[in-house]
């Protein structure tokens, strides 16, 4: 006869490192034995493991056998499974009896308002289909998602993962992500792709082995490489001081200027320093306002004060497209990561620079707020140096450099004149010298080509310019009747031929 476990009052400091595990790692639900038998694997995992909850509670895991006290296993299945508070009495027993497991399986421990029975009668099982185009016939139509749905296999909320999901379509409607539904069917060795999975909840038929198939492949084409880089690589962040693109670690913001962002690097060089900051050094992290004095000591303030919001004009440049018939978009496992339903025809449908596809309503909405992609935090749009913010006079300078690359006059060099710009439009504010001893040399020189003094001769009287001597600036200019062409800055006068 077994003994009975000591009841305690408070958990372990082991028992509290397993609750963090089991509530921070991905498992796989692959059976059941009876309401308190399961068979778990961790997710990217080949080792099963057999969970019984009872009094002891027991696993087959390493860590049990040598702790003898509930390990991560037995926390995830009373912490995401049963939806126990961390914090609850029976989640640091090392076991419970016929009655608290009764209450457990019950739910009695959760409020009201989020019993899987206000979902109503309606919701034990799917709806039967009626001329629903596209699907099989005898199968129902899908649940609507509620914000406390879970993944049968995985425990965790589907709404909030954002993962593809499938659903049964010959038992309840109930979805089930599709990775999850995948190592479902492996566990079940199915060999011919026609045969039926069973669903995890109703054990009907869920759907063909092959449909899976299908829906696993156009599914891994939703997942963007920007989804595996390092959590601290801030991508589409351009710093604007040193141009580092993407930036890594912290990276900083203002919050007066629009999309204006810094590495750290420049920030202890004091970069910026006339208006307020704001850090993170995670890309999906919260940004907090920075004191004043010390860009290196945070200071939490509201998230509202440090939103990162941008105008409608900037969210028509990110391209969408309409769905049309024959759209690979239609394809069975293709679906938008943030409702989690198919794209329709007829729908908007937005592609962010991470490539990742989002109805236009569901996206709309969160960019205007955030700036980023809900998924990977990619930045839409980070500030250049010569986006709005810039200085006048750096835009005037380079404006004038590019224009001058595309005006010539024989024999005559250009040079840009270091002159504030036209308050008024700011153009391009330049003038044409000429050396006066360079003039004289070649009208001087017997050695110099006669093409090339004949041409030379000629520019000089069919222009005006200003001649530039060593001491003083003279300007000569031949009178003519002819046409005259005038650029902001620059006269240039030609006779007629």
């Amino acid at each position: 006869m077994s003994r009975k476990p000591a009841w305690r009052n408070m958990a372990s400091d082991a028992l509290s490192t397993h609750q963090d595990h089991a509530l921070s790692s991905t498992m796989l639900l692959l059976r059941s034995y009876g309401p308190t038998a399961f068979l778990l694997q961790e997710d990217g995992g080949t080792q099963n493991f057999k969970v019984c909850l009872g009094e002891p509670h027991t696993c087959t895991c390493p860590t049990f056998t040598r702790e003898r006290q509930p390990c991560q296993h037995i926390c995830w299945l009373l912490l995401r499974k049963f939806r126990l508070p961390r914090d609850h009495e029976y989640a640091f027993q090392l076991g419970l009896s016929a009655r608290q497991l009764l209450e457990v399986l019950q739910g009695s421990h959760q409020a009201k308002a989020h019993r899987t029975a206000l979902d109503g009668p309606a919701a034990a099982a799917g709806t039967p289909s009626h001329n629903v185009p596209g699907q099989e016939v005898g199968s129902v139509c899908r649940k609507a998602l509620q914000a406390q749905d879970v993944c049968p296999i995985c425990q965790e909320g589907l709404l909030q993962k954002k993962q593809p999901v499938s659903y049964c379509r010959f038992g309840c409607g109930n979805s089930v992500h599709i990775s999850c539904m995948k190592v479902w069917a492996d566990h079940q060795r199915l060999s011919d792709s026609q045969e039926m999975l069973k669903c995890p909840l109703c054990r009907e038929d869920f759907s063909s082995l092959k449909l899976l198939q299908e829906q696993v492949k156009n599914a891994a084409k939703l997942f963007t490489a920007a989804e595996r880089e390092s959590p601290d690589r801030h991508l589409g962040v351009l710093c604007y001081s040193c141009r580092v693109c993407p930036v890594t670690g912290t990276c900083f913001r203002c919050t007066i200027c629009s999309s204006f962002y810094l590495c750290e690097n420049c920030v202890k060089k004091g970069c910026h320093s006339q208006h307020p900051l704001a850090s993170r050094t995670t890309r999906k992290e919260k940004w907090i306002l920075l004191a004043a004095s010390s860009p290196g000591d945070p200071r939490p303030q509201d998230e509202s004060t440090v939103a990162e919001p941008f105008a409608d004009s900037d969210l028509e440049r990110v391209p969408a497209v309409k769905v049309r018939s024959g759209s690979q978009l239609l394809n069975e496992g293709l679906q938008c990561r943030i409702c989690l339903q198919r794209f329709g025809l007829g729908q908007q449908v937005r592609t962010l620079p991470c490539h990742h596809k989002f109805h236009t309503d569901c996206v709309d909405q969160i960019l205007l707020s955030s700036n980023s992609c809900p998924l990977d935090g990619y930045v839409l749009f980070s500030q250049q140096a010569t986006d709005r913010n810039t200085s006048p006079k750096v835009i005037c300078t380079k404006q004038r450099e590019n224009e001058l690359q595309g005006l010539f006059v024989p024999g005559v060099a250009l040079h840009a004149q270091r002159t504030k710009p036209s308050p008024t439009c700011g153009a391009l504010n330049s003038e044409v010298l000429i050396n006066a001893s360079f003039c004289s040399r070649l009208r001087q020189d017997p050695c110099t080509s006669p093409t090339k003094k004949t041409r030379d001769n000629m520019a000089a009287r069919k222009t005006k310019v200003h001649l530039k001597d060593g001491d003083n600036v003279t300007v000569r200019d031949r009178k003519s009747a002819g046409p005259e062409l005038r650029m902001t800055g620059v006269s240039i006068k030609a006779d007629k031929e």
